[in-house]
């Protein structure tokens, strides 16, 4: 394990008041779902419901940029046919 990667698990232990062990072990069953009965549950679904804003923005701005740039390569194509 990175020295950097135990040192933050470290922290975020003592942050919880748990042993370092305790805190791995819990974060590794919840991450599986797992309950110590011996089932595994569905892992947590992120409480994000959709894509963020930045990334429609992204998108809405690249669709434009590609649009804008077949209309241009559409002109150039009647210019060369016509001219």
């Amino acid at each position: 394990m990175p020295r950097t990667l135990h040192g933050a698990l470290t922290e975020a232990a003592e942050r919880e008041g748990t042993s370092l062990n305790q805190f791995i072990t819990g974060t590794l069953a919840s991450a599986i779902g797992w309950s110590g009965d011996g089932k595994a549950r569905a892992p947590r679904q992120s409480t994000q419901s959709g894509p963020s804003r930045t990334l429609v923005v992204v998108l809405i701005a690249n669709a434009v940029a590609v649009g804008l740039a077949a209309l241009g390569a559409i002109g150039i194509l009647l210019l060369a046919w016509l001219g």
